[in-house]
């Protein structure tokens, strides 16, 4: 695969804006997002993809038994996931094929926008890590920048009488110059989604 960019690349109309903020926002540190060439987990050829990842770290009042379990209900996601900024909000889930709480088990995540992406659990070991995959986004801007799909992945540690949680997101695309505008997403955007997220669960689990 080719990973040099080409000279007089036009850019694409619907990444110009993004383009603009990125270069304006370039001084900005937000010590949240990395970038590496990997394999995407949605993609079983031997293409290789730029992953894009956003980590977000907190802690939780509760033993590690009582946090996991609080965080991983099937039915909990329009409760965390309200969206921020153009992040539409999750409206439900459908589709459910396994059982939630075992590698393998499906679901649909319907969006407050309409669009929907698919999602599966890979990895479930209670109560220290779950992961899933997600793919097959609805969403037109999300199909061409995150053409290999997403991950997450949660991890929990018992920490005195808290519980550490670290929350990791990574983003696939095939294409080099779409890390670009992708990057200014994951560290703005994402970033903010992920963190209500966890603010909701701080509001549901501490209350």
């Amino acid at each position: 695969m080719n990973d040099q960019p080409q000279r007089n690349m036009n850019i694409r109309p619907k990444y110009k804006i993004l383009w603009l903020m990125l270069i304006i926002t370039s001084g900005l540190n937000v010590g949240c997002a990395s970038t590496g060439q990997v394999m995407s987990p949605n993609d079983s050829a031997s293409k290789h993809y730029w992953q894009i990842s956003v980590t977000r770290t907190t802690v939780f009042s509760g033993d590690i038994e009582s946090v996991f379990q609080g965080i991983t209900p099937e039915n909990i996601l329009p409760q965390v996931l309200t969206g921020y900024g153009p992040i539409p909000a999750v409206s439900g889930t459908t589709g459910h094929e396994g059982d939630w709480g075992k590698p393998g088990a499906f679901r649909i995540v319907q969006l407050t926008d309409g669009t929907s992406a698919k999602e599966q659990l890979t990895h479930f070991d209670e109560p220290s890590h779950f992961a899933y995959r997600v793919w097959d986004f609805d969403n037109k801007l999300f199909q061409e920048l995150a053409d290999g799909g997403a991950r997450g992945e949660w991890k929990f540690e018992q920490v005195g009488d808290g519980t550490a949680v670290q929350w990791t997101y990574s983003f696939y695309t095939s294409s080099r110059l779409a890390t670009i505008p992708l990057s200014f997403m994951a560290k703005v955007f994402w970033r903010g989604y992920m963190d209500v997220c966890l603010n909701n669960y701080h509001e549901i689990l501490d209350a």
